[in-house]
């Protein structure tokens, strides 16, 4: 309930549908709101919902749905700039695919071999995309220590 009633004070539900779901009476709904205990309830639950970001991605969620509409709008518009057209339409055309291509593409992979002589290779194997959060444990997490200045070849002088 307290989740809901957050929802509700953020706008994101009528008081109709909220009375709705929980069958409320004029007056169990006038009763609910002279409860502090409900009312401070409440507010931790929406300060929670924006801390967690919940909030945040329900509200882009909800305004996210008018995107088609508006890109074929651009699309559709013969007075539209060339380009915007063009993007307005792989932009839908990555909506309907589900999101952009890219996102679904994970074999973006670098893979550097040394060979050390005899059967000895040495083998990194690692993403092309920085990682972070669970995709970064996903990884043996070893990185390759570079310095900052490069040390040169025996024989050439590095500026």
């Amino acid at each position: 309930m307290n989740s809901v009633a957050a929802r509700r004070s953020e706008q994101e539900l009528s008081e109709a549908a909220v009375r709705k779901k929980y069958h409320f009476s004029e007056e169990a709904w006038e009763r609910l709101g002279v409860d502090d205990k409900l009312i401070e309830a409440i507010e931790a639950e929406k300060v929670r919902r924006i801390r967690s970001g919940e909030a945040k991605r329900e509200k882009a969620q909800q305004h996210i749905v008018k995107a088609p509409d508006i890109l074929n709008t651009i699309m559709s518009d013969p007075k539209a700039n060339a380009k915007h057209r063009i993007d307005s339409a792989k932009a839908l055309d990555d909506l309907a695919e589900g999101g952009p291509r890219a996102a679904h593409d994970d074999s973006d992979r670098v893979i550097i071999t040394i060979n050390l002589g005899g059967d000895e290779k040495l083998v990194f194997n690692k993403s092309v995309k920085p990682l972070s959060g669970d995709d970064a444990k996903l990884d043996d997490g070893k990185l390759i220590e570079h310095e900052s200045r490069p040390r040169g070849v025996p024989g050439f002088e590095v500026d």
